[in-house]
């Protein structure tokens, strides 16, 4: 019996889930493997980060890999006049998250459930990236040496933050005692 899982329960109750997916909620978290930045054009691979930690990933293979697929799902299930872009790729316990902008489009491989605080930080690259000064992504063919040099670390903070669910990051705050104190103290 602690504060933490009274509150759970009673949180469950007025919320109308179960205490079982509040758990699960609780525990999502997600670990970037990789980051892959792509020319949306070519398919070339522009810069790239991946994880020590875990094999390395044939960079060339998955960036041909996701144009193809990209390519074939944007011709397929378009809609009229409205674009729609794959957002995510699954397969078994990883997921590919892209992220499309300009001329190029970011490819994360996530480990785990891609929490809000990932999907944000993404965005947070992709707009860095889009601000770049110079246009050298969107003429890229294949040089590396042309890219400016900020794209490597904003990829490298990428792969390397932790990202878990909101819910996790505010269970470390303590409005569950501050409650009880009130109410303890209005009794």
């Amino acid at each position: 019996l602690s504060l933490r899982s009274l509150f759970r329960k009673l949180r469950a109750r007025v919320t109308g889930v179960s205490e079982a997916e509040l758990l699960l909620r609780d525990s999502l978290w997600c670990r970037v493997d990789a980051a892959f930045l792509i020319h949306k054009s070519s398919g070339l691979v522009i810069a790239q980060s991946q994880n020590p930690d875990v094999p390395p990933l044939d960079s060339d293979l998955l960036s041909g890999m996701l144009t193809a697929i990209r390519s074939l799902f944007n011709e397929s299930m378009a809609a009229g006049d409205k674009p729609r872009e794959l957002d995510q790729i699954a397969y078994g316990d990883s997921k590919i998250v892209l992220e499309v902008a300009g001329f190029f489009y970011l490819a994360a491989v996530v480990r785990g459930d891609p929490t809000d605080s990932f999907r944000v930080k993404l965005r947070e690259t992709v707009g860095a990236i889009v601000q770049l000064p110079g246009n050298a992504i969107a003429h890229f063919a294949g040089d590396p040496s042309q890219i400016p040099g900020a794209v490597a670390p904003l990829l490298q903070a990428l792969v390397q933050g932790t990202y878990e669910s909101a819910d996790r990051t505010r269970r470390k705050r303590p409005y569950g005692v501050l409650w009880l104190g009130a109410l303890l103290l209005l009794a």
